[in-house]
C-alpha cells in the first residue's frame, strides 16, 4: 500500500461519476499495475469509505469547508480518516506516509502538513454529532444509519422509525445467498446445514455458516443453483399451468430465474421460456448456464435491445410475462455501496417513472387471461406502490392480484417487491 492513489480515482469514478463500485474496481485493476495484496487493500478501502460515507463526509466536510465535493483533495480526505479512525491494524505512520505519497503525486493543492495535521487530530477523539443537529431527526439519523435524510423518511413513512432502523441496520450487512433444486438433475437432495425456506411450490435453501462450503460441490455439478429468494416468493405466486406456457422474461441479467421457472414447470409438454438479455457477455454467461443445468430444451435465450423485443414475439402471445424493473437498488446495498452517496430525491422519481413505463412495454405481450409479473429490489413507497398503482390507471384490462415486499432483515438477504397482475377478457 504505496499510497492512496487507486483509492481517489475509484471514488472520483463512484462518486462524481456516478459508475458501480464493481464496474470501478474491475476497470482500474484492468488499467494499473496493482498487487494481489493491494487489490484487497484497495476493494476494502473503498467499500468502507462508501459503506460510511455519510459520517466521514460529514466529518471532512466540516474540517475542509473549501473542499469542493467532487475534488481528489476531499476524497483523499475520506480514505485517510477512514484510516485514521476505523483501522486499527496500520500503523498511523504507514497512514501518513501513503497520504503524503498521493498529494504530492497527484499534485493536489493545500497545504499537505496543515491538511493532515486536522485529520490526524480529528480521528485522536471519538467522533460525535453535534447537538444542534438533534433538532433535526432525519439530518441526525441519516449520519448515525448512513443513509440518505430522504430515504429515510420515505422509509419511516413506509415501516414507522423502529422498522426503519432495523431495515437500515441490515442492509449495512453483506446478504446471504439462497441455493434452489434444479430438478432436471435432482429430486429429493438437500443442503446439510442450510436453512429451508418453504414456498408454495418449493424450498429454497439459506446459505451460512452452518454449511461449510458443502454448497460449492452441488453448485458445481449443477444439482443446485443460485436464486435471490425474493425471486423464489416470486414465482410461488405464479399459477399452476397444466398443458403449455409461453413465457417471457425481460430485463434479464442472469438465467437463474429462467432456470428455475423450467425446473418447476418442466412436466408441461409446451413449456417455452424466453429470457431476453440486453448484454452480450450476459448473454453468453447464460447459455453456458443453462448447458450445464440442462435446462436448453425448455429455454430460448435472446439477446437484443428492449425496444426490439417486438420484432421477435407478436403482442397477445403470452400466457406469462416477468418484468424485472430497472430501479435504484435500495434492497441491494448490501452488495452495491455505491448506491447510496450519490443518491438523489429526483432519482425516486426517475425510477417510479421508467418502470412503470416499462410495465405498460411489457404488457402489450400478454394474452387474455394471461399473467404480468412485476420484480424489483426497491423498498420505497415510490418504487413499488406508485408504480403498481400508476401502471393500473394506465391499464384499465388489467387487475391486481398480490402483492409482497421482502425486507432484508427477514432472511439476511437482499430486499425488494413483486407485484402479480392478470389481465382480463
Amino acid at each position: 500500500m504505496p499510497d492512496f492513489a487507486s483509492e481517489v480515482l475509484a471514488l472520483r469514478r463512484i462518486l462524481g461519476q456516478r459508475k458501480t463500485y464493481r464496474e470501478t474496481i474491475f476497470r482500474i485493476i484492468a488499467m494499473e499495475k496493482i498487487s494481489p495484496s493491494s487489490v484487497k487493500e484497495l476493494k476494502r478501502n473503498v467499500f468502507a469509505v462508501l459503506r460510511r460515507y455519510f459520517s466521514l463526509s460529514f466529518e471532512v466536510d466540516s474540517l475542509f469547508p473549501n473542499y469542493a465535493k467532487d475534488s481528489d483533495e476531499r476524497y483523499l480526505a475520506l480514505v485517510t480518516l477512514y484510516q485514521l479512525r476505523h483501522r486499527k491494524d496500520i500503523e498511523k505512520e504507514q497512514v501518513k506516509s501513503c497520504y503524503y505519497s498521493t498529494y504530492f503525486s497527484m499534485r493536489l493543492a493545500g497545504d499537505c502538513d496543515a491538511s493532515y495535521a486536522k485529520l490526524e487530530q480529528a480521528s485522536s477523539k471519538p467522533f460525535a454529532i453535534p447537538e444542534s443537529l438533534k433538532k433535526k431527526p432525519y439530518t441526525y439519523n441519516s449520519i448515525v444509519l448512513e443513509m440518505p435524510d430522504f430515504l429515510l423518511r420515505d422509509l419511516v413513512f413506509a415501516y414507522g422509525p423502529q422498522k426503519t432502523k432495523e431495515i437500515a441496520l441490515s442492509l449495512r450487512e453483506m446478504p446471504s445467498a439462497t441455493l434452489v433444486r434444479n430438478r432436471f438433475l435432482a429430486d429429493k437432495e438437500g443442503i446439510p446445514g442450510a436453512k429451508e425456506i418453504l414456498t408454495d411450490k418449493d424450498t429454497l435453501y439459506l446459505l451460512g455458516k452452518e454449511t461449510e462450503g458443502r454448497e460449492k460441490e452441488a453448485i458445481r455439478k449443477g444439482t443446485f443453483h443460485p436464486l435471490e429468494l425474493l425471486k423464489g416468493l416470486a414465482a410461488s405466486v405464479l399459477p399452476d399451468f397444466f398443458v403449455e406456457m409461453d413465457c417471457l422474461l425481460l430485463n434479464q441479467r442472469l438465467p437463474f430465474f429462467a432456470c428455475y421457472l423450467a425446473s418447476l414447470y418442466k412436466d408441461l409438454p409446451g413449456l417455452r421460456i424466453a429470457p431476453v438479455f440486453s448484454k452480450e457477455e450476459s448473454y453468453r454467461a447464460a447459455i453456458d448456464t443453462i448447458c450445464t443445468l440442462k435446462a436448453k430444451e425448455k429455454i430460448h435465450p435472446l439477446l437484443c435491445e428492449k425496444d426490439l423485443v417486438k420484432t421477435y414475439f407478436p403482442y397477445d402471445s403470452m400466457d406469462v410475462v416477468v418484468q424485472q424493473g430497472t430501479d435504484i437498488g435500495i434492497g441491494k446495498i448490501g452488495m452495491r455501496p455505491d448506491i447510496l452517496p450519490d443518491l438523489k430525491e429526483k432519482d425516486m422519481v426517475d425510477s417510479c417513472h421508467r418502470q412503470t413505463q416499462e410495465l405498460l412495454a411489457a404488457s402489450d405481450f400478454v394474452k387474455k387471461d394471461g399473467y404480468l409479473l412485476f420484480i424489483n429490489s426497491g423498498l420505497t413507497m415510490i418504487e413499488t406502490r406508485d408504480v403498481k398503482e400508476s401502471f393500473l390507471s394506465l391499464r384499465k384490462n388489467f387487475a391486481f392480484v398480490s402483492d409482497s415486499r421482502l425486507l432484508p432483515g427477514q432472511y439476511r438477504t437482499e430486499g425488494g417487491y413483486y407485484c402479480l397482475f392478470r389481465r382480463e377478457r
